[in-house]
């Protein structure tokens, strides 16, 4: 190396910046919920489903008769228990997967949430119409295959509401982040809201920080050797000998 040339900093291992954070390390509060309501729904969907299935198997048999509201709940649980577990694994195992589009994922969840709430209301109305209100009656198998509907239909709009508070908040979410320019819809709640409403960090770690190093060249500032200079000549010259 030359003796006009001088490094002002060397990088060193203390000037590389390394983020060890796995990829999704951390789930935001928005996929947190997310978690929650759909194990939520998926419960209330086994629920629903299992109470249904035993009135069906009672109506049926007592009365040749099977009640709409039951018979929804029994199909609409089905389709929720195949497709939410589905959903969160997917997404779990796989970044960028058609089921985990938000646009995707909205569209289905507003199917289940009208299924589940035309089969709470469906179920709500066998109990004012077919068992005319009231649960008490003899023989007793005929007030628990009336308990069972009732309990149908609260299981049925406990699996709505949570969904529909979930996709409001989700849709207003990629709403505002939509407003500010990002391609919402088309990605995951994972991606989307793992920074928060602000901003997304889909990268799993933080690229390495170099400090840069600058080369100062001394012999343009102090040149070496130093030029000679000329000295001044007086007006009328030097005298001659």
């Amino acid at each position: 190396m030359s003796s006009g040339s001088t490094y002002q900093s060397v990088p060193t291992s203390s000037s590389l910046q390394f983020s060890a954070r796995p990829k999704f390390s951390r789930m935001s509060w928005v996929d947190i919920t997310r978690i929650v309501i759909f194990a939520w729904a998926f419960f209330c969907g086994i629920l629903a489903m299992a109470l249904s299935a035993d009135a069906i198997s009672f109506t049926t048999g007592f009365y040749k008769e099977t009640l709409n509201g039951n018979a929804m709940a029994v199909a609409v649980g089905v389709l929720t228990i195949v497709t939410i577990p589905p959903m969160l694994v997917v997404d779990f195992l796989r970044t960028g997967a058609f089921t985990s589009m938000i646009l995707v994922e909205l569209s289905w969840l507003g199917l289940l949430e009208l299924l589940w709430l035309v089969a709470g209301a469906l179920a709500a109305a066998n109990v004012s119409n077919f068992f005319e209100g009231t649960c008490d009656w003899i023989p007793h198998s005929v007030g628990n295959a009336c308990h069972e509907t009732a309990a149908t239909a609260a299981f049925s709009f406990l699996a709505f509401l949570p969904l529909l508070g979930y996709e409001i908040l989700i849709l207003t979410l990629a709403i505002i982040r939509h407003t500010r320019g990002a391609p919402i819809w088309t990605s995951s709640v994972k991606e989307s809201f793992i920074g928060g409403i602000n901003g997304s960090q889909t990268a799993g770690t933080t690229a390495p920080q170099f400090t840069e190093a600058k080369v100062i060249d001394s012999s343009a500032q102090h040149p070496y050797p130093p030029t000679a200079t000329s000295t001044p000549t007086p007006p009328h010259g030097y005298p001659q000998v």
